[in-house]
């Protein structure tokens, strides 16, 4: 949690520099302290997210198919970057500046990253039906649920109200 707290604060500085650079002359070195900082903690979310979803990955398919009743369906969660290697990371954000700097805000990092269901190797945003997603959606909580348990002495509690319904 601090990483996400100190990439945030990081974040908020560089798009006001951004914005700050509409009005007066800023140079490129005065972007690298914050860059640096969102390299750092961008890039322990991204490997934490990697970590979580790992997880997720192990237990999703046979939640999915305990709910639906179903054989052997795949389901998986897919991490979606805008960083392509975290190596590069901050060749990313000079690649970027200009585009950046034109539109007063970062384009890149966690906060832009997205996370996607994969369901037998298609995304399943693409091809699933309603009741698949919503299966899909009540394993991932369950998973998140599993996912606590195991790291917490006190045990969480789930509550769903029509889960299924319109």
């Amino acid at each position: 949690m601090e990483a996400l707290s100190q990439y945030q604060k990081a974040l908020r500085s560089r798009n006001s520099l951004l914005l700050a650079a509409k009005e007066r002359s800023v140079s490129r070195g005065e972007f690298v302290f914050f860059e640096e900082q969102l390299v750092q903690y961008g890039t322990e979310i991204i490997e934490s997210r990697q970590e979580g979803i790992s997880y997720f990955n192990k237990i999703l398919s046979p939640l999915y198919n305990d709910i639906s009743k179903g054989e052997d369906e795949v389901l998986t969660l897919s991490y979606v970057s805008t960083i392509p290697e975290v190596a590069k990371y901050k060749e990313v954000f000079d690649s970027n500046f200009r585009k950046d700097r034109l539109r007063c805000q970062t384009h890149v990092g966690p906060h832009r990253d997205d996370v996607e269901f994969i369901f037998n190797e298609k995304r399943l945003a693409a091809i699933g039906s309603r009741g698949e997603f919503r299966t899909a959606v009540l394993a991932l909580k369950l998973a998140e649920l599993a996912f606590v348990n195991e790291r917490r002495a006190d045990r969480p509690i789930l509550l769903l109200d029509d889960v299924f319904s319109e």
